[in-house]
């Protein structure tokens, strides 16, 4: 695998538990959202929703044509961005 996260069940209870615009509101850190166009276990709807109620302008996404859940086919496009959202942190911080 190019890499591995295991998220554990909270994660998931907590989106249950709140609403989008709950999770929007206490969102605050920059972020770049990397999305597949063809997820169908997030659909972009519900990330495009997310970010329309997000009121943090650091906050921006990329979305892959074609691109499944986990982006399998645009690794070395991931990566890409992966990286570049670093260096932008970087400069950030310094």
């Amino acid at each position: 695998d190019w890499f591995s996260v295991d998220l554990h069940s909270a994660i998931y209870e907590e989106t249950e538990e709140r609403s989008v615009s709950e999770l929007a509101h206490r969102f605050r850190h920059p972020a770049r959202i990397v999305h597949g166009s063809e997820d169908e276990t997030i659909p972009l709807a519900d990330v495009e929703a997310f970010l329309a109620a997000c009121a943090n302008p650091g906050i921006s996404m990329r979305v892959i044509p074609g691109g499944d859940h986990r982006l399998t086919d645009h690794l070395p496009l991931l990566e890409s961005e992966l990286l570049a959202s670093v260096e932008y942190r970087r400069i950030l911080d310094s």
